[in-house]
């Protein structure tokens, strides 16, 4: 009888709305689990590899003595050549402190760490700290420049290729962690749509189409997607503006964060709502 599905309509609609917050919750844990992932890990290593000029090429020199880099020091400014080194970084108290040097001709845009146990300092370069550095510097010259400059000096400088850390060693050693959020996440996204299966039930007895309930679980699903990165980014900021480590660099890949991970929530759920095309309308409502 259609008037006893339309009066199991307030009690289906509870259910719902249970779920729904529910739903909220978890995207809120969800987004927190995955923010706190790209902060610990992901812009750990962009702090670690954007420190100082990205784009410039690194070597190393052999032999790095106090001679030899006394006279590539004066060599590199005699040439008007652009040179930063980052120096080791030195635990004291528990914090380690990077320091970045660069010739006065360098524009660096400072980063700031986002862990309280890091520090790190941008200071003019001179020739006393690249003699005291290990050999290991970056600049703007080109290769053939720097083969000049060993041939004149008579000295070996070689270039280091792989002078970043590696983002898709960072995915591996998460792998685990992400894999068992995704398993998690759309068993979750399935509660959700199988929660909702009477309600379609009713709208698909009253001529509702399957396109239209997918469209109406989307206009309500996108919201909660929202709210909850809404939560997580305000949580964050409060975070950074309270520690005084806001970084424009932080707040954009944690945005990035939000598009992918919101992208992917919308991908199972689009996989869950292919039932809604299997439902059996008695069957539904007898149980």
């Amino acid at each position: 009888n259609d008037n006893e599905y339309l009066q199991c309509l307030p009690n289906l609609l509870g259910m719902v709305m249970y779920m729904k917050k529910f739903l909220l919750i978890f995207l809120i844990g969800q987004m927190l689990v995955c923010s706190f992932i790209y902060g610990q890990s992901f812009y750990d290593i962009y702090f670690l590899n954007n420190m100082g000029v990205a784009h410039y090429n690194t070597y190393y020199l052999e032999e790095a003595n106090g001679v030899n880099l006394g006279y590539l020091y004066d060599e590199l400014m005699a040439r008007h050549i652009s040179v930063e080194i980052i120096k080791e970084p030195i635990s004291m108290d528990g914090i380690q402190r990077y320091e970045v040097y660069d010739t006065k001709d360098i524009l660096v845009s400072p980063i700031k760490p986002l862990s309280q146990e890091k520090e790190i300092k941008y200071l003019s370069l001179n020739k006393e700290d690249f003699i005291d550095s290990t050999g290991k510097f970056k600049t703007n010259a080109s290769l053939k420049q720097i083969k000049a400059i060993t041939q004149k000096l008579g000295i070996t400088i070689k270039p280091i290729k792989k002078d970043k850390i590696s983002y898709f060693q960072v995915a591996k050693n998460n792998a685990m962690n992400l894999l068992i959020l995704l398993i998690i996440s759309q068993f979750t996204l399935l509660i959700y749509t199988m929660s909702r299966m009477k309600v379609n039930a009713i709208k698909k007895l009253n001529g509702f189409s399957s396109s239209i309930m997918v469209v109406d679980s989307f206009s309500e699903f996108i919201p909660m997607q929202f709210i909850a990165c809404l939560v997580t980014f305000f949580l964050h900021l409060s975070y950074c503006l309270l520690n005084r480590k806001l970084s424009w660099d932080y707040v954009i890949g944690l945005f990035l964060t939000f598009i992918v991970i919101g992208l992917i929530n919308i991908l199972l759920l689009l996989l869950t709502q292919i039932s809604i095309r299997f439902i059996d309308i008695n069957a539904m409502m007898k149980n």
